[in-house]
């Protein structure tokens, strides 16, 4: 038997085994330990039932009576910790079939009469094959737990009933059902128009804060950029203050100045409804927005229009070209290559730039005709009053899923079409 299949078998067997064959202490000690660890994890789960608990989510509720309590399953303990075990299981499937791979490859390299190093050229070996595995492994892992499992327990809460007053753990189970939140969520008049409403403002919020941003941004670099301008480090640096100053300070004291009794309507001797009235407190946060905004891209901006090339604009001065026209030929399209993705990023954030609109409006004014929503609550605004003030997480989940589905789909569309990422457009 030659030394690609032993060492696979050996691995298959117990992981590590084909790279202790092989003479690759290190490895093998690090594939033990990782499967030891995460099998242990796995088989505790097992012992523990943690799969019939993921299915059923439990079965005897709390009681409570006026002289004691007794503790019952707790749903959402069931539901993270079925969530973990998959996660683990996933990683150990991962580590397994990595070990096996690796175990094969080590077999080939010796049975093509190779060996591998020893004494100093082996320590220089291990630390060549583990330097970025060894800085990269704490970053892929905080990936997994910090952000792909709640996102995965979202998911999963979306298919249940987890909401208040009636499905409320410790003291209530909550269930299982499938897709009834989704059709909950389009099917109710009340809860559809709600969702099509605040969707629709979204993406209108969205669109034109990204567009604002980026447009008083260029205006700002332009300006401080230009030959005819003098003191160009000082009018930056004023113009930079807005950024650098907290955003929820910012927010806040705008919120106190548009107030009905307010600075400005005190100065103005008059009661404007800035953010009493709908419209307008939708243009207050638009424009409050890019008040915040605008300093980044002039930075971003001012950066982008230093590396188009001068010889590009004298060439443009011979053939006679005006302002116009080399700003619409020249400096838009090289600056759109530089920060296409940027702005894509830019629109994602907006689209769930919750802190802006919660600390400038709440939401408010107020709207009876939505559900749980103001004129002013974008999607993100929405959920957290739906999970906050309301328990509804399972619905909130939903419309979660629908964010990120959409955000997901139009940023990678619009990346994939964008010249940011096509590489013949930059040369």
């Amino acid at each position: 038997m030659n030394k690609e299949k032993k060492f696979l078998i050996a691995s298959a067997l117990l992981p590590g085994a084909g790279q202790f064959l092989a003479g690759h202490i290190v490895k093998g000690v690090l594939f033990v330990i990782m499967h030891l660890l995460m099998g242990g994890i796995l088989l505790a789960g097992l012992f523990s039932n943690v799969l019939y608990k993921f299915v059923s989510l439990g079965d005897k509720p709390e009681v409570r009576t006026i002289f004691k309590t007794t503790a019952g399953d707790n749903s959402l303990d069931y539901l993270v910790n079925g969530a973990l075990f998959f996660i683990i299981l996933i990683l150990f499937t991962i580590f397994y079939v990595y070990n096996l791979k690796d175990a094969k490859k080590l077999g080939k390299f010796i049975d093509a009469g190779n060996s591998l190093p020893k004494g100093e050229k082996y320590r220089d070996y291990v630390m060549d094959e583990f330097f970025m595995p060894t800085f990269l492994t704490p970053g892929a892992l905080g990936t997994i737990f910090i952000v792909f499992f709640p996102m995965l327990l979202t998911v999963l809460i979306a298919f249940t009933n987890y909401s208040g007053p009636d499905h409320l753990p410790p003291k209530n189970l909550f269930d299982w059902v499938g897709f009834d939140n989704f059709v909950r969520l389009i099917k109710y008049k009340e809860l559809s128009k709600t969702f099509f409403v605040v969707a629709g403002w979204t993406l209108v919020w969205a669109i034109l804060t990204t567009i604002f941003n980026f447009a008083a941004g260029l205006l700002l670099a332009i300006i401080t950029n230009s030959r005819r301008i003098k003191f160009k480090g000082l009018w930056r640096a004023i113009f930079i203050l807005p950024y650098a100053v907290p955003s929820f300070v910012s927010l806040l004291v705008f919120r106190l100045m548009f107030n009905g009794l307010g600075p400005i309507n005190a100065l103005l001797h008059t009661n404007i409804p800035f953010l009493t009235d709908p419209t307008g407190a939708k243009i207050i946060a638009i424009l409050v927005n890019t008040w915040l905004g605008a300093p980044y891209f002039m930075v971003l901006i001012s950066g982008a229009l230093t590396n188009i090339s001068s010889s590009l604009y004298e060439a443009a001065d011979i053939d006679g070209a005006t302002e116009w026209q080399k700003f619409k030929n020249i400096t838009f399209p090289m600056l759109w290559i530089q920060l296409g993705s940027t702005m894509i990023l830019t629109f994602a954030f907006n689209f769930n730039n919750f802190g802006a609109i919660y600390l400038l409006t709440n939401g408010l004014p107020a709207d009876s005709s939505l559900r749980y929503a103001g004129h002013t609550d974008i999607l993100v605004s929405w959920i957290y009053k739906l999970t906050m003030d309301n328990n509804l997480f399972s619905l909130a989940a939903t419309v979660t899923i629908f964010i990120f589905l959409f955000v997901a789909s139009i940023s990678l569309l619009t990346l994939a079409r964008s010249k940011t990422f096509n590489q013949e457009a930059v040369l």
